[in-house]
């Protein structure tokens, strides 16, 4: 398969992986208590809802990150491939986490302790490997959309502070605020990156181009 297609391809899965992530919050909230109604369709459309924006979302925002090697190394930087080698390693290890979790809550109604740890654990260091993409994207000639996706990546933690306030004051007995907050900006940022970065880069760096 040549360049093209595979950047279409991940483009796809950018665009897909991020709208499912973004989505997570209110189906982890409200459609989870679906889980509450064992051999039921509720029950049915609560796992499968939960296995889609929870674990299926984050692989395929994986398997998307090679859309953002088009940049080539003299524009994405050292800090910039660092930030997406780690953001590869850390979206695995926490679609594993949530995995884990949500195989003990969907089969035996209790909650993995060593899921829900990888899981976090993994988050922080997506998160300092946003900034590390982020920067590049804000600091080079981008487009407009790619740069905005930078600044999100960017701020991804102190706009997930405010998600984390704004989502408690408008649902304090959910948790609508902290999922918000861990899943809404990158979310978007993945989204405006898969939208705005890869028809520039195949129109400006062929196929068999060096790196």
């Amino acid at each position: 398969m040549n360049q093209p297609s595979l950047l279409r391809l991940a483009r796809t899965a950018s665009i897909v992986g991020g709208l499912l992530w973004a989505s997570l919050p209110p189906v982890f909230v409200y459609i989870s208590r679906g889980l509450d109604k064992p051999a039921t369709a509720e029950f049915a459309l609560a796992a499968i809802s939960m296995w889609l924006v929870g674990v299926v979302s984050l692989l395929l925002l994986l398997l998307g990150l090679p859309q953002l090697w088009w940049t080539r190394r003299d524009r994405l930087g050292r800090l910039g491939e660092a930030g997406v080698v780690a953001s590869a390693l850390a979206l695995g290890a926490m679609a594993l986490g949530n995995g884990m979790a949500l195989y003990t809550v969907t089969t035996h109604r209790t909650e993995s302790g060593l899921g829900h740890t990888i899981f976090l654990i993994a988050f922080l260091v997506v998160i300092v490997a946003s900034a590390l993409v982020g920067q590049a994207f804000v600091r080079r000639r981008w487009n407009a959309g790619v740069r905005w996706a930078g600044l999100l990546l960017l701020s991804a933690l102190p706009l997930g502070i405010l998600l984390l306030i704004v989502g408690g004051a408008l649902s304090p007995d959910t948790d609508l605020g902290f999922w918000s907050a861990l899943t809404v900006p990158y979310a978007l940022a993945r989204v405006l990156l898969a939208v705005f970065g890869p028809e520039d880069a195949m129109r400006s760096m062929p196929v068999g181009t060096p790196g």
